[in-house]
C-alpha cells in the first residue's frame, strides 16, 4: 500500500469516523467497491465524538512518528513510541500536527517529591530567619504567651503561603523537567484530546441526521477530488483506484 492510498484511507476514516483496516480494503480495486465498504462500516459504526478525536490524533501520531497506520490502535501503548531522548520534541510535534490542545508532559514523581522538599526547606528557613531577626533586633518575647502565640500563629500561616507559592513557582519554572507521558495508551490520549477540545468535535447541529447513500457518495467524491486533485467526472463507480485514478 503506497503513501497516496494510505493518506486517502486515513482521510476517509476521519471524514466518516469509521475504521478501515487493511483486511477490509485489501481486495478493493474500484471506487464503487470502496463506496460499498464505507456504507457497510457506517451501518455498524456510529459517528461518535471519540472516534473523530481518535482518527485525528492517530493521523498526527502516524505523520510525526513515521509509523504504519495499522500500528496505532486505541490500545497501543505510547511509552515505547516516544524515546526519552527525543520525547519533548516529538510530543510538541504531535501537538502541532493535531492543531489541538493535547495534555502536557508531566513531571516524574521523583521531581514532584523534590519540589515539595525544596519548598518546605525554603519556607522553614525563611520563617525561622524572620523570627530570629525579630527577636534579636527588637527583643520580642516569643515564648508561648499572648504575643508569642499570635506570632507563631502568623508564622504558620506565612509558612503555608510561602510553601504553596514556592511549590507552584517550581512547577511553573522547571518545565524542562517534564518528561513523563501523561497517558498510557492512544485511546487514553484520545479521551483527553476530546476533553480539552470539545468544540472541535461537536457536530454543527445537535441532532445531526445520518447521511443518505447519495450524500455519502458525494462526500466520497469530494474526498477523492480534494486528496488527488482530480475532476469529479473522473470519479465514477467503475473507475479503478490504481490504474484510472493513479493512486499507488
Amino acid at each position: 500500500m503506497g503513501l497516496d492510498s494510505v493518506e486517502l484511507l486515513m482521510r476517509i476514516e476521519e471524514e466518516f469516523s469509521i475504521d478501515l483496516p487493511d483486511e477490509d480494503v485489501s481486495n478493493v480495486h474500484t471506487v464503487g467497491e470502496l463506496y460499498e465498504v464505507v456504507l457497510s462500516k457506517l451501518k455498524t459504526t456510529p459517528d461518535c465524538l471519540s472516534s473523530r478525536a481518535f482518527y485525528r490524533t492517530r493521523r498526527a501520531l502516524v505523520d510525526v512518528l513515521g509509523l504504519p497506520r495499522r500500528s496505532i490502535r486505541p490500545s497501543t501503548y505510547l511509552e515505547p513510541l516516544f524515546p526519552p531522548a527525543h520525547r519533548k520534541q516529538l510530543w510538541s510535534a504531535v501537538a502541532d500536527a493535531t492543531g489541538l490542545t493535547i495534555p502536557q508532559l508531566q513531571f516524574p514523581k521523583i521531581w514532584k517529591g523534590r519540589f515539595i522538599q525544596i519548598a518546605m526547606i525554603f519556607s522553614t528557613i525563611l520563617v525561622l530567619s524572620a523570627g530570629i531577626a525579630l527577636h534579636i533586633s527588637y527583643g520580642l518575647n516569643l515564648e508561648p504567651q499572648m504575643f508569642g502565640l499570635l506570632y507563631w500563629f502568623m508564622a504558620i500561616v506565612f509558612w503555608i503561603i510561602l510553601f504553596s507559592a514556592s511549590d507552584v513557582f517550581l512547577l511553573r519554572r522547571m518545565t524542562f523537567l517534564r518528561t513523563e507521558i501523561p497517558v498510557t495508551s492512544a485511546g487514553d490520549l484520545t479521551q483527553m484530546v476530546l476533553a480539552l477540545n470539545p468544540s472541535a468535535f461537536t457536530p454543527e447541529t445537535p441532532n445531526e441526521k445520518p447521511l443518505t447513500k447519495d450524500q455519502i457518495w458525494i462526500k466520497l467524491v469530494e474526498i477523492f477530488c480534494d486528496q488527488l486533485q482530480l475532476d469529479p467526472d473522473e470519479i465514477v463507480p467503475d473507475a479503478t483506484i490504481a490504474e484510472d485514478l493513479g493512486v499507488c
